[in-house]
């Protein structure tokens, strides 16, 4: 599926279907992602990592670009539908069901098929606090507990932008609230480090 704001480069739909025809084991593909902004401008290459990466390294965040991913339909059929109670991280779940079940037959297109498009309207930047939640549920539903970097990479950048914090009329009870309620996704050494690292923000800021 494609949201709204974001696209295909050329020849993205070609090259999934020549991948997944090559490869008939093959389930699922995916390639490199590009950040762009409101006017299709380039910022960034996304993250991306290739399929014999550690399922463990999602924990540190997801490395699959959305727009990128394409599955046959015996996908769907065999994982079931997308997890509709989550507003945010609905593809980061799937994306981890599929490596969990089927580790071996996803595959990855060395170029960039798709860009993911930042801007002040867009889910990621509009509803951080929800990413952030939905993101270390997430984790901690597949594998076990999140590290504490989920939470403190919310309030850093509420500590940086005014604009991030628009609305929060407390900021220490506000981030406090946050780290109690990801504790129940954290071990304790991550709490610790959460409101340690919290303190030492709030401190200088």
């Amino acid at each position: 599926w494609l949201n709204s704001d974001d696209l295909y480069r050329p020849e993205a739909i070609a090259r999934a279907t020549a991948a997944l025809e090559s490869a008939p084991a093959l389930l699922m593909v995916y390639g490199q992602g590009e950040h762009i902004d409101a006017k299709g401008h380039r910022l960034s290459p996304y993250p991306t990592q290739p399929p014999a990466t550690p399922i463990e390294t999602f924990a540190q965040g997801c490395f699959i670009c959305q727009p990128t991913v394409f599955f046959r339909r015996t996908l769907w059929r065999l994982l079931g539908d997308l997890d509709e109670s989550l507003q945010c991280a609905f593809d980061f779940d799937y994306w981890l069901r599929a490596f969990k079940t089927f580790p071996e037959r996803i595959g990855f297109i060395d170029a960039v098929l798709a860009c993911s498009r930042i801007h002040d309207g867009c889910i990621t930047l509009r509803m951080r606090q929800r990413v952030a939640t939905e993101g270390m549920a997430t984790v901690a539903r597949h594998l076990g507990t999140a590290p504490a970097n989920w939470v403190l990479t919310y309030i850093e950048e509420l500590v940086s932008d005014p604009k991030a914090r628009a609305g929060i009329a407390d900021l220490n009870t506000h981030c406090e609230a946050m780290i109690e309620n990801a504790s129940q996704w954290l071990d304790a050494s991550s709490v610790y480090q959460a409101r340690q690292r919290t303190r030492n923000l709030l401190h200088a800021h």
